[in-house]
């Protein structure tokens, strides 16, 4: 893969760190590419770690990647009509925290043989009906605990267990209509119809 440095990672800090736009223009070069030197292949943030060190991104503790927000990775699913797995937000559930990673967004797509499919920019509350199923479900998540929930037991934003911990996802489902791919099937359209008619 061609590196498309950013920055000189020695040098940036989280307070220095470069745009969404300079990391958007970045990655649209690196479509069609493979990503390579996973250092955690069975571990699903991998992929999204060497994007980082590609696009020479400090790794560490801050809450986004970019000074005006956050990158994440997203695998396609063999047919690439969707999202394979849900996608995972935080495992932090402050809920400042949470609405400043998701309000503005890269997500790069990631074909099952690990070349970069696509890059889209997301800001989820464009659509205004997100932001109340947001805050509905995750107060639901919240008031029911998160040793009692279940992940069907909310549609949208979903609490699921990785590496024995807690994390808020987005169904897979919605994320792929997020990003413009078509529900499979009618129960999909059902289930999301509140925020997309």
């Amino acid at each position: 893969i061609d590196h498309h440095y950013l920055t000189d990672s020695n040098v940036v800090t989280k307070n220095n760190l470069p745009t969404l736009k300079e990391g958007y223009l970045a990655i649209e070069g690196l479509v069609g590419q493979r990503l390579v030197n996973n250092e955690k292949p069975n571990n699903k943030g991998g992929l999204g770690i060497s994007l980082e060190k590609t696009l020479g991104l400090p790794q560490g503790p801050h809450q986004c990647d970019f000074a005006d927000g956050e990158l994440k990775t997203a695998k396609l699913n063999p047919k690439k009509t969707g999202l394979k797995d849900d996608f995972r937000l935080s495992a932090k559930w402050d809920i400042e925290y949470i609405l400043k990673k998701i309000s503005n967004m890269l997500v790069v797509t990631i074909t099952q043989d690990d070349i970069i499919d696509n890059v889209y920019h997301l800001n989820m509350f464009d659509n205004p009906k997100v932001m109340p199923v947001f805050l509905r479900e995750y107060n639901f998540i919240m008031e029911k605990g998160l040793d009692k929930i279940s992940q069907s037991d909310t549609n949208f934003f979903v609490a699921k267990t990785q590496n024995h911990t807690r994390s808020l996802y987005i169904a897979r489902p919605f994320m792929s209509a997020l990003l413009g791919y078509e529900f499979g099937g009618r129960k999909g359209y059902e289930t999301y119809k509140e925020v997309f008619c």
